[in-house]
């Protein structure tokens, strides 16, 4: 959150990218990406998320993402 911050005032975006699954699964492009940060930025890069991604899910603003990813890691923990 703090990196983004920094860079908006100065026209940067940043795209918090949260990846779900194995680098098995990166090669095989079958992970899901949690993407954070303004919608337009994530769709700015979505082609190249979606390059090793099977689904690029648009979360909110950035630090959204790293929440998903936490609950994700805690549900298949519980399972």
């Amino acid at each position: 959150v703090a990196h983004a911050e920094t860079l908006r005032p100065l026209g940067v975006g940043y795209v918090e990218s949260e990846v779900a699954g194995s680098s098995a699964q990166v090669a095989r492009a079958e992970v899901l990406v949690f993407a954070g940060g303004t919608a337009a930025d994530v769709e700015s890069v979505r082609e190249l998320l979606e390059s090793f991604a099977a689904e690029v899910r648009y979360v909110g603003p950035t630090g959204t993402a790293a929440r998903w990813k936490l609950v994700h890691n805690l549900i298949l923990g519980l399972h």
